[in-house]
């Protein structure tokens, strides 16, 4: 394939990605909402605690759900607590649903008609600490609208300057598309907003906070407030030192974790534009070759007095990538030159390998002399002994499995830079970008949750830049390196020959007539993996393998099967709220349905 049309697959690729990415890292868990979701949620907060809200439920499926409702962390009651409590005062649901209340000991509260006559159903569905809507019948799609008021009984911290409370709405519920939540600014000081993305509009004495919240996204508005507002509200006062600078310190570290999510999150998106523009400037610099004209098939050995274990490496897909083909090549060679002498069973069980000369002044065919020494007999290694050494199993197969295993797959690599300059280590930047976004947005996550809107998509992001890389690091390394002086274009002569071997049209046309051609051309077929399109041009044209003085190149590969899959038996064993801050408030829980 050229490299220009790997470079577009690697864009496209990348570009997928990073459009995908993209579209998710702005979701708000809305993108594919679930069967069920809040159209809005409204609240408005009193300065005496009462907080009205409105949720209209959108249904989106149909005979799923009977019960719509809202839950509280803390506790829900009916009558005066002596601890911070959620006190119910009211349910309105629509016309042919019934409004019910659970508070923290199962006691419950229900109102419209024949609310009574359900209230035995609802208890038994219900969840403590709740308050909701009920039909007997499964909803119909479409939108139902339920009011609730309560009155908060709050801890609150308290000094001589300010107090403080941390109001949470919502920690665990369903997707919110529309939130509107109205507090009266008479006694706050200082307000803090959560999730950051909400905007906040000082309007007519009251902030008028509006967004759009996600899945079990942390909607909380934490205050200071005058002090003269724990004679407002009924609450429970906590005198407590520097109040203003706890708050101002649980803000600041809840404000840098999600400045820095930000920061990864818009680092994220621009990383996963640019990767496929990088790339392409790494090709353009380094990868790119120079023209050069070679035919697209050719039926002559470029270089003969090249060793076809080194033909496997450099020439054979990536030039730093060497496979069981370049020992089979060998000893094909090697028994061609009268180094070895291979020579079938009659029975087609496999191949004795002979060692004829048990010296090479080149270093990987001196491992594969020693190895058929070693596996052999007194120079003779007879392959059949591989089954039964499997069959066995014990140190004997391992040690051959292991050897063998070094031989399809260790040679001196170094002999690539004498052909090429590498060229994944010039998108190394790539990896450590995505990754180190990835890492500190997952950081982030840990030391403060509520940045989840942010930070994870923001390492999300970062992965998605891991994979680019990743999607360009399994190309050849040549696509962004550079082939050495001309070696680019015997790369493509040894494509050609490739080309040629696999084109049984064009051997029967430009075959040999000197047999031992034949055998060169098994050889390094082997060595470039076509060595099976070879001997079955040999068959098609009727040319005796045996008359080319060669064995047949599938018999190799069979005689070395059980050594090559061994595996060895595997071994078996083993060993055996109200604080300050983001997260800290009071009240909790969110909108759901069953």
């Amino acid at each position: 394939m050229k490299e220009t049309n790997q470079l577009g697959i690697i864009v496209v690729a990348c570009l997928l990605l990073a459009g995908l990415s993209i579209f998710f890292s702005f979701g708000t868990g809305l993108s594919f909402e679930p069967d069920l979701v809040a159209d809005t949620y409204t609240a408005v907060l009193e300065n005496d605690g009462t907080l009205t809200e409105t949720y209209v439920y959108d249904v989106a499926s149909a005979a799923t759900y009977r019960m719509l409702f809202r839950t509280w962390d803390d506790t829900l009651a009916f009558e005066e607590q002596q601890s911070p409590y959620v006190e119910f005062i009211d349910v309105k649901a629509p016309a042919d649903m019934v409004g019910y209340a659970i508070d923290s000991r199962g006691n419950s509260v229900v109102t419209g008609e024949g609310g009574e006559a359900q209230r035995p159903r609802i208890e038994s569905l219900g969840e403590y600490n709740e308050m909701g809507i009920f039909r007997e019948t499964r909803l119909d799609k479409g939108l139902y609208t339920a009011h609730y008021t309560v009155r908060i009984h709050p801890p609150l911290q308290y000094d001589d300057e300010y107090a403080h409370l941390n109001l949470k709405l919502a920690a665990t519920h369903i997707p919110y598309r529309s939130v509107d939540i109205t507090i009266p600014g008479e006694y706050v000081r200082e307000i803090w907003v959560r999730p950051t993305s909400f905007e906040t509009v000082m309007t007519d004495g009251a902030y008028h906070i509006t967004g759009t919240a996600g899945e079990d996204i942390l909607i909380e508005i934490e205050m200071l407030l005058d002090p003269a507002y724990m004679d407002v509200i009924d609450g429970f006062p906590e005198k407590t030192t520097a109040v203003g600078q706890k708050a101002e310190t649980a803000a600041l570290f809840y404000s840098i974790p999600a400045l820095f999510s930000s920061l990864m999150l818009l680092l994220g998106r621009i990383g996963v534009i640019a990767a496929p523009l990088f790339l392409i400037a790494i090709f353009l610099r380094h990868g790119r070759e120079k023209q050069t004209v070679v035919p697209e098939q050719i039926s002559f050995v470029p270089d003969p007095a090249i060793p076809p274990w080194q033909v496997n490496l450099i020439f054979k897909g990536d030039a730093v990538d060497f496979d069981e083909n370049g020992f089979y090549a060998t000893i094909l060679d090697l028994h061609r030159r009268g180094i070895l002498r291979v020579t079938e069973h009659d029975d087609a069980s496999g191949v004795d390998i002979q060692v004829v000369k048990t010296v090479s002044a080149d270093a990987y065919e001196q491992r594969v002399i020693n190895f058929v020494s070693n596996a052999g007999t007194g120079g003779v290694l007879d392959t059949r002994s591989f089954a039964a050494a499997a069959n066995s199993g014990g140190a004997n197969i391992a040690s051959l499995n292991t050897s063998l295993s070094a031989l399809t797959s260790e040679v001196d690599s170094s002999i690539s830079g004498r052909y090429i300059e590498e060229g994944r280590g010039k998108i190394v930047p790539l990896f450590a970008a995505g990754l180190g976004i990835a890492l500190f947005s997952f950081f982030l996550f840990f030391i403060s949750p509520a940045t989840a809107p942010l930070s994870v998509p923001a390492g999300i992001l970062g992965l998605v830049m891991v994979v680019q890389g990743g999607i360009a690091a399994v190309f050849p390394t040549t696509l962004f390196g550079r082939w050495k002086e001309d070696y680019y274009a015997e790369k493509l002569r040894w494509d050609g020959f490739s080309a040629f071997l696999s084109d049984s049209a064009m051997i029967q046309r430009y075959s040999p007539a000197d047999l031992s051609m034949w055998g060169e051309w098994l050889v390094y077929g082997t060595a470039l993996g076509v060595g099976d399109k070879v001997e079955e041009a040999m068959q098609n044209l009727s040319i005796d393998i045996r008359e080319t003085n060669m064995p047949h190149v599938h018999m190799m590969y069979a005689a070395f099967i059980p050594v090559a899959r061994y595996t060895p038996p595997s071994s078996s064993g083993g060993v055996g709220g109200g604080g300050f801050g983001g997260g800290g408030g009071f009240g909790g829980g969110g909108a759901g349905g069953r």
